[in-house]
C-alpha cells in the first residue's frame, strides 16, 4: 500500500514538472510573439486611421475653398 503511494506521488510529481514545463514554453514563447503581433496590428491601425484622417482633411478642404 505505501509502496503505491510513493507511486502514485511520484508520477503526479512528474505529471507537474510537465505541467510547469510547457507553462514556461507558453510564457516565454508564445506571449513574447503575440505581443509582436498585437504591435504590428496597433500600428497598422495607427496608419490607416492617419490616412483616414488626413484624407478628410482634403475633402473639407475642398469643400470650403
Amino acid at each position: 500500500m505505501e509502496k503505491n503511494i510513493d507511486v502514485e506521488v511520484a508520477r503526479i510529481d512528474g505529471e507537474l514538472k510537465l505541467i510547469h514545463e510547457k507553462l514556461k514554453v507558453i510564457e516565454t514563447n508564445h506571449l513574447a510573439h503575440l505581443k509582436e503581433d498585437i504591435h504590428k496590428i496597433n500600428k497598422l491601425v495607427w496608419t490607416i486611421g492617419i490616412m483616414v484622417f488626413s484624407n478628410l482633411l482634403f475633402i473639407l478642404r475642398d469643400l470650403l475653398f
